[in-house]
């Protein structure tokens, strides 16, 4: 949520992960970021998630429930 780039590492000690995003994921024309990123439809991804025994719960946040949870932790960290 934001204007900037972000970058969010990802350490699992599986491959069902791995193979989840692999499975769903679609592979770049070129090396760049694309402009407009492109997501599965929920059906698909539920049943994507499925095959690699991983249980998706409950929907994504909106930019509402995001924005309280970056201000809850940053009144946290300066707590």
């Amino acid at each position: 949520v934001g204007d900037s780039a972000a970058r969010i590492p990802l350490v699992h000690d599986n491959a069902s992960f791995r193979d989840f995003v692999r499975a769903l994921g679609m592979p770049a024309a070129t090396r760049v970021v694309p402009e407009q990123p492109a997501f599965p439809s929920t059906d698909e991804f539920v049943r994507v998630a499925g095959q690699h025994d991983l249980l998706p719960i409950g929907p994504p946040m909106s930019v509402e429930d995001a924005d309280a949870t970056l201000t809850a932790a940053d009144r946290a960290a300066v707590d």
